[in-house]
């Protein structure tokens, strides 16, 4: 849908981006398609490796390096960015539910065991995304994340006398920076004119799209899988006890049995195969030395 949205198919058909298009395949080998694209030309001049001479022009008037890599950074954040960012808060989603799981629990009265600090790693086509699902002002679609990039979302308490009670409606504030850069204030609902912005327009943006069901639930499904920590707590007890030594025992036997079986039928089928190649090249070495007429001989041969 994406791409056939006019906004992309003028851009996709403009004169500028045939011409890129056909330089790119033509000259450099790459289908305009390929994602590796940008990978290729950024990883190859950020470690002072020779580029090849097509695109050995960076940083020049009309520089083909940079055309080719403004088609393919442009042509995947318009994708990104149509439908006020459905595609980056729906591939998102899971990345922000992890976040916000670790930012509820400090909302509340006692936070608990939850994080002081917790740490993601992840791409540049991750951090885009998350900057673009916040807002169509947080990103630029012809700007791409520089390498050993950094986002913080950081949560303030606000204590009382400090608050502007008609801007800060609860006791939570948070601040958004991308590579030292503050970007609060470019979220919808927060002050321009101030680094912090309360709690509730993150949750108003974000609860949206966390709270959809998994992409893949069964419609009507109630019973809840169990998290992959409870079925690993579970199995380490039953390991400890006698039974489940025997199960384990039990299972690798079975296995065992069933895979010498497997094993065995594989050989047979090989045997009789290479069996009847056999056969098939003696009866034409007896068919070349007269014995057409003679399938009993020929029997009797093969027994031989």
């Amino acid at each position: 849908e994406a791409i056939q949205s006019e906004e992309f198919q003028n851009f996709d058909k403009s004169e500028q981006s045939q011409k890129t298009r056909d330089f790119i395949f033509g000259t450099l080998g790459k289908n305009t398609n390929d994602d590796d694209l940008l990978d290729c030309l950024m990883t190859t001049i950020c470690t002072d490796r020779p580029l090849p001479d097509a695109v050995d022009d960076y940083g020049k008037v009309g520089s083909r390096f940079e055309l080719a890599a403004e088609f393919n950074i442009v042509s995947y954040n318009k994708v990104m960015m149509f439908n006020d960012a459905a595609y980056a808060k729906m591939s998102m989603a899971p990345l922000w539910t992890e976040i916000m799981d670790n930012i509820r629990p400090w909302l509340q009265a006692d936070p608990g065991d939850a994080p002081k600090l917790a740490i993601f790693s992840g791409h540049d086509t991750t951090l885009m995304p998350l900057l673009a699902s916040l807002g169509p002002k947080l990103w630029n679609e012809t700007d791409w994340a520089p390498y050993a990039s950094m986002l913080l979302i950081e949560i303030h308490e606000l204590i009382d006398g400090r608050a502007d009670k008609s801007v800060f409606k609860s006791d939570f504030a948070f601040r958004i920076l991308f590579n030292g850069k503050i970007l609060t204030g470019l979220i919808p609902g927060c002050p321009q004119d101030c680094e912090l912005c309360d709690v509730s327009h993150l949750l108003d943006i974000v609860d949206i799209f966390t709270n959809q069901p998994p992409d893949c639930s069964v419609p009507g499904d109630d019973e809840e899988e169990e998290p992959a920590s409870e079925v690993m707590v579970k199995t380490q007890k039953l390991m400890s006890t006698k039974e489940g030594i025997l199960l384990l025992l039990g299972l690798v036997v079975v296995s065992a049995i069933f895979g010498a079986m497997g094993t065995n039928a594989a050989v047979l089928s090989t045997n009789t195969a290479v069996g009847a190649n056999v056969m098939e090249e003696e009866i034409v070495m007896l068919q070349e030395n007269g014995f057409e007429d003679e399938p009993e001989e020929r029997t009797s041969a093969r027994g031989i």
